[in-house]
């Protein structure tokens, strides 16, 4: 008989913390989504419009498990609204739908989640102001809700659209973001896409001007990643440096000046060991290699994290912990993962959207909820190593040559696709740099030698 283990992301919490050991969160402007380790869905924030899907339209403080069902694996959150995919592929919606963002053909709003048409490839999706963009797995671009700015790249300003409907785009991508009325794409050429207004040169045309359909605005081919917030772009390149376009009145390109109009794309200070980058409503939150978090910009409400709540135009590092791994924004607070799963946040409180019980502001990181331990434990001979995960370009398996038979590795995609399959032996496989293809997302590796199967779950940032 086989033994089986299932390691997921290599962080595994005991039964008294795993109920809190989170491993995705969204934000909208002033609500929150996230993912737990067991694929439940929470909500908590803001609820006027019902984008929190409880059924109710109560603001909640605390995160509310939506729904019963464990199979959920991505969502996004616009200003009023949400969207979630299951691990099956199908789309769901919830919240404001005045501009038909919630792709039923209506203008009506409802308070729960139900599914999105009846198609089940749908694989990523974000949501900004009251407009959407979806990515299925055939790699087909759709697009509906509020279209005054040609944010839905259809070639017109028509509005609104109330059903999703093909963008004109082909190819195969690395990650694609929302911002107010713009939307920015990269490919996995590494080129970068963009449509929409382009008011402050956040789409890097070199003026005020925006494009109604997908238009590659610089000639570029090394960026890895991308974010959009307001009126501004960041960029990560593939040499671990970090640049940015656009609106900079708040100081949140951490350009050290406040200049309006930045029609250039420009590199932030001259660090090469960059991560993660977030672009929020006028401040940015960027996560080196190290694990340290940094910030910038607009701090009203202490969004920064950073213990006040002064303004500043240069990148400076929140606190001094070393274990961030995902940073999310909303219009003027901050949601957190550290790299065990555990979440955090600070900023405004006004409609509970930390989490933490109270509707009172934070200036530093507090933590929701228990906090989910990094265990070491080991099942001697049967260990797998998957590292570093989560990666940026490439992972790596190790396990112990308790075998001389070769080792089969299965991949599969959030969908459950098998999209790669080895079979070689135990020094062979730690020599491969695997996933370097990969989109962004959550990976299942089934890794069997000798009647021995390890599941393994690893993140593509």
């Amino acid at each position: 008989m086989k033994n089986i283990f299932v390691i997921l992301s290599l962080i595994i919490c005991y039964t008294s913390s795993n109920a809190q050991c989170w491993q995705f969160i969204t934000s909208g402007d002033n609500h929150c989504l996230g993912i737990k380790s067991n694929g439940t869905l929470w909500a908590w924030g803001r609820n006027t419009t019902g984008q929190l899907g409880d059924g109710t339209y109560s603001n909640k403080n605390i995160p509310t498990q939506i729904g019963t069902a464990n199979d959920w694996v991505t969502a996004a959150a616009g200003n009023n609204f949400s969207y979630a995919i299951k691990q099956n592929g199908t789309m769901y919606a919830w919240g404001n739908n005045n501009k038909g963002q919630l792709s039923d053909n209506t203008l009506i709003g409802r308070n729960i989640p139900l599914q999105v048409g009846i198609d089940s490839n749908w694989y990523r999706v974000a949501c900004d102001f009251d407009y959407v963009i979806a990515q299925k797995s055939d790699n087909s671009f759709w697009a509906c809700g509020y279209n005054i700015f040609a944010q839905l790249g259809q070639g017109n300003q028509t509005d609104p659209y109330k059903l999703l409907i093909p963008v004109s785009i082909s190819g195969t991508f690395l990650t694609f973001q929302t911002g107010f009325r713009h939307t920015v794409l990269l490919k996995s050429d590494h080129t970068f896409w963009g449509w929409g207004e382009g008011e402050f040169g956040k789409l890097a045309s070199g003026n005020n001007g925006g494009y109604d359909i997908p238009a590659q605005p610089v000639s570029n081919n090394d960026w890895e990643q991308i974010t959009s917030s307001f009126n501004a772009t960041l960029f990560k390149k593939t040499n671990g440096t970090i640049w940015a376009v656009g609106q900079n009145t708040s100081g949140a390109l951490g350009f050290g000046n406040y200049n309006v109009d930045n029609f250039t794309i420009q590199q932030i200070g001259t660090d090469t060991d960059w991560r993660s980058i977030e672009a929020a409503e006028y401040c940015s939150m960027i996560i080196k290699n190290n694990g340290t978090l940094w910030s910038c910009g607009r701090n009203n409400t202490g969004q920064q994290g950073n213990g006040n709540t002064t303004q500043t135009n240069l990148l400076a590092q929140v606190g001094t912990a070393t274990n961030w791994d995902k940073i999310r924004c909303g219009l003027f607070h901050t949601i957190a993962l550290t790299n065990t799963g555990t979440l955090m946040a600070w900023g405004d409180n006004t409609y509970g959207q930390l989490g933490n019980g109270t509707f009172t502001n934070s200036l530093v990181p507090i933590q929701i909820g228990s906090a989910c331990l990094l265990s070491n434990t080991s099942f001697t001979k049967e260990n797998v190593k998957v590292y570093p995960n989560p990666y940026n370009e490439s992972f790596k398996i190790a396990i112990p040559q308790f075998s001389s038979e070769n080792v089969t590795v299965k991949v599969y995609d959030m969908l459950g696709k098998n999209i790669e399959v080895l079979n070689v032996s135990v020094l062979e496989l730690e020599k491969l740099e695997l996933g370097k293809n990969y989109s962004s997302g959550v990976y299942t590796i089934i890794v069997t030698q000798a009647e021995e199967t390890k599941t393994i779950k690893v993140i593509k940032q």
